[in-house]
């Protein structure tokens, strides 16, 4: 391990490091290359190397900034992406040392005190602090199981000059969804411009855009499937048109798909056996003090100033030892705590992931044997603090 280094690409580097992407997840780099350069989020400071003097770059990712919805705040968050390494040195660690160091460098360098990722396997990213956080609900069906509603003969392919609307209706659906992602101009473009995407609206004639689709085409066992990827109707009207629309594609896709929020499905009327939960997004807290400074005033300070207590939590984490320091939650603010504060709760970074987004509640946790109280009366102020809030990562917010 002598001479490894990680760090930032440099502007000389930033070829190679697409060279290793590519090799390792099987691109064209010709054709990959101009799309690298042209996403709006290159930023050479978000994208991490781990070198060694002989080898060169044996793994890189990416840093995709965001704003993850919590509750009522908006919070930074560092996405991880694009992690690969080279195929003749996979299964060797590298990646997972890169990971590791990387952790300290979200917080510290970059200032996001929380990180998510999209994982294909779970495993090496669980053992690096990451936690499951949300979920989505994947409904399956066939256009034929949909009612073939009469508003559906007004939904039309979107145009450019309906952008304004299909974003102002996505922001307007998107409100207090914990695990939704701010959407500014470059999130736009990304989404808007990505290949294989087709989008719809709802619209009456004389009358303003009351809903969208946004769908891809995929391969399922053979037969051709309709993926959704978001849907939102924002009068019954514009709902009945958007089903309408995909129970009349029988000619061309076998299949449905949606996964999506339980709430979004029920305001379509699907429901049935065709439906199955899946995990979402994985979290990890980089900077357990700034994670939570970043909730108490929407989400933290009117339960502390109601109750009058306070809450210090110990976290364990090997990687930043500086998130290993007890924190007050008061309601004036977030303070270092001590060992000797009365009222207390202790979990490992995984849990506490958890905790924050709402995915469980400090009792259940508890219960499991996977987090320690003081006392039930800190364990019940706990509950209140880090309610379960159902989180949710659309598909079109994921990195």
């Amino acid at each position: 391990m002598n001479g490894v280094e990680i760090r930032a690409a440099r502007a000389a580097e930033a070829d190679d490091a697409l060279r290793v992407l590519c090799a390792a997840f099987g691109l064209n780099y010709d054709a990959a290359r101009p799309i690298y350069y042209r996403d709006p989020f290159f930023d050479l400071s978000h994208k991490r190397l781990l070198l060694t003097p002989t080898d060169g770059i044996l793994s890189c990712l990416t840093v995709i900034p965001s704003l993850l919805r919590v509750g009522r705040a908006w919070v930074p968050m560092g996405g991880i992406a694009g992690v690969a390494t080279r195929p003749d040195r996979q299964g060797q660690g590298w990646g997972s040392r890169l990971l590791a160091v990387s952790v300290p460098s979200l917080a510290d360098e970059l200032g996001y005190p929380l990180s998510g990722l999209f994982p294909a396997t779970e495993g090496l990213y669980r053992r690096a602090g990451w936690e499951t956080v949300s979920e989505a609900v994947r409904w399956r069906g066939r256009p034929a199981d949909l009612l073939a509603h009469a508003e559906g003969l007004l939904v039309r392919p979107r145009v450019e000059d309906d952008a304004p609307t299909v974003r102002a209706l996505q922001a307007t659906m998107a409100v207090g969804l914990t695990g939704g992602c701010v959407r500014d101009e470059r999130r736009w473009r990304v989404i808007e411009a990505a290949p294989g995407r087709e989008w719809v609206v709802y619209q009456p004639p004389g009358e303003p855009v009351t809903g969208y689709a946004a769908y891809e085409g995929v391969a399922d066992e053979g037969k051709d499937t309709l993926r959704l990827l978001e849907m939102h109707g924002a009068t019954p009207e514009a709902r009945r048109g958007l089903i309408g629309f995909f129970a009349r594609q029988t000619p061309r896709a076998a299949n449905l798909e949606w996964p999506a929020a339980e709430a979004d499905l029920a305001a379509f009327g699907l429901t049935g056996d065709g439906m199955a939960r899946e995990p979402g997004m994985m979290l990890r807290l980089t900077d357990v003090p700034a994670a939570l400074a970043a909730v108490h005033a929407a989400n933290l300070a009117p339960v502390l100033a109601r109750t009058g207590q306070t809450l210090t939590v110990h976290a364990q984490d090997a990687l930043r030892p500086a998130n290993a320091r007890p924190v007050r939650l008061a309601a004036a603010g977030v303070t270092p705590g001590t060992d000797a504060d009365p009222d207390w709760i202790a979990a490992d970074m995984r849990v506490l992931a958890q905790l924050y987004l709402g995915y469980c509640v400090p009792s259940d946790a508890h219960g499991q044997g996977r987090l320690r109280a003081s006392s039930p009366s800190a364990l019940a102020l706990a509950d209140e603090l880090f309610p379960t809030r159902a989180p949710f990562v659309a598909p079109l917010d994921q990195f």
